[in-house]
């Protein structure tokens, strides 16, 4: 998440997405080394994701994901399709536009 650019750019809102889910698991669940590997992967994002969210007006962790396999690309329109899903239901849950002129897509 480059805030940085975003900063310069004098966004209106800043909206951070987590697309990472970071949740307990058991250690059988590491069987294999790229279970490991997306394991450390996930702890590295988490580590550098979350203190930015404090920079966010809003952020969005799409629900499911964690059901998916960040190398498996068989997958990919299904995990799309949740965190736009989930983007437009936070969205007008918020209601952070509505001083604005953009309109949340239907």
């Amino acid at each position: 998440m480059p805030l940085a650019l975003l900063y310069v750019a004098k966004c209106d809102r800043i909206i951070g997405v987590f697309t990472n889910p970071f949740e307990k698991i058991e250690v059988d669940q590491l069987r294999y080394s790229y279970t490991v590997l997306e394991r450390a992967l996930k702890i590295m994002m988490a580590k550098e994701s979350f203190p930015k969210f404090n920079d966010c007006d809003l952020v969005i962790c799409p629900k499911g994901l964690n059901n998916y396999n960040t190398f498996v690309m068989k997958d990919m329109d299904t995990i799309f399709n949740l965190g736009y899903t989930e983007t437009i239901k936070t969205l007008r849950r918020k209601n952070l536009f509505d001083n604005t002129s953009y309109q949340v897509p239907n």
